[in-house]
C-alpha cells in the first residue's frame, strides 16, 4: 500500500522527501520517473559537449573518467551519481542514467551546488575574500580544519594541425588552514609551524616520526597532522 501511495505522489514531493533515500536506480525511482519523466530539480543545467577531445590531458580532478558520488544540490542530497569534477572550469559534470538506460551529460547550475563527493574525496564550496568561491576538498574538519584547493592550468598547443587545441598542466594543490573563521594559507612546514608557535617543538618531532611530507604524503596523513596540532590548543 505504502509503494502504491508514494508512486501517485507528484514527482516535487517526491524529491524532496525521498531522494536522500532513495538512489536513481531503486525500483521505486524508475517507476515514478515513467510516470511523471525525470526529477527536474536534478536533472537541471546545460548539455555536456565534450570541448577536450583535442587536447592534451584534461581539466579533470583525477581520471577523465566518471565516478560514483553524491551531490548535493538545492539543498537536496542525490545519491549513486556518475560524477566528473572540473577543475579549470569549476564546474560539476554528471551522467544521469535515466528509463531504459538512456544516459544524459549535463552540468548543473553551480550555484545551486553546495558539496559532492565521490571516491572518499568530499568537495565543499566556500566564499573567502582571498579566493573567491570555489569548490575547496575537506582534508580535515574541527575546530581547525584543513582545505585543499585544486587547479590546473592550461596553454594552448600546436600538437593538433587541424583545430585548436591546448594542453593541461598536471592537478596542483594547496593547503589552508580554517581557524576561527580566518582562512590561512600553507605553503610548506615553515608556514605551518608559524601558526603554532608554542608548539614547534612538538609538531616537528610528530612530523618527523611519522614521516609525514605536507605535499606529498597521502591526505590521511595530513588529516592527523592537523588532528594533533588541534589536539596541542586544548
Amino acid at each position: 500500500m505504502s509503494i502504491l501511495v508514494l508512486y501517485f505522489l507528484p514527482l516535487q514531493l517526491f524529491s524532496q522527501n525521498s531522494a536522500e533515500q532513495l538512489s536513481a536506480g531503486d525500483e521505486l525511482y524508475k517507476l515514478v520517473e515513467q510516470k511523471y519523466g525525470i526529477d527536474e530539480i536534478l536533472v537541471n543545467g546545460r548539455h555536456f559537449d565534450n570541448l577536450y577531445v583535442h587536447d592534451l590531458g584534461h581539466p579533470y580532478f583525477g581520471e577523465d573518467t566518471y565516478k560514483k558520488g553524491y551531490l548535493l544540490t538545492h539543498k537536496q542530497k542525490y545519491k549513486d551519481l556518475l560524477l566528473k569534477y572540473n577543475i579549470f572550469d569549476q564546474t560539476l559534470v554528471v551522467q544521469y542514467v535515466g528509463k531504459e538506460n538512456s544516459q544524459t551529460e549535463y552540468l548543473p547550475p553551480v550555484e545551486f551546488i553546495s558539496e559532492f563527493s565521490f571516491e572518499n574525496h568530499k568537495f565543499k564550496k566556500y566564499d573567502f575574500p582571498k579566493t573567491g568561491e570555489r569548490f575547496f576538498e575537506e582534508v580535515y574538519v574541527g575546530e581547525i580544519s584543513c582545505l585543499c584547493l585544486w587547479r590546473k592550468t592550461k596553454d594552448k598547443s600546436e600538437h593538433n594541425v587541424t583545430f585548436m587545441a591546448h594542453k593541461y598542466s598536471d592537478s596542483e594543490k594547496k593547503y589552508f588552514l580554517l581557524m576561527e573563521d580566518v582562512l590561512y594559507s600553507i605553503k610548506n612546514k615553515s608556514a605551518l609551524l608559524k601558526l603554532f608557535p608554542e608548539h614547534k617543538t612538538s609538531i616537528s618531532q610528530f612530523i618527523k616520526a611519522n614521516k609525514i611530507k605536507l605535499y606529498k604524503s597521502p591526505d590521511d596523513k595530513v588529516s592527523e597532522l592537523i588532528a594533533y596540532c588541534e589536539s596541542l590548543r586544548k
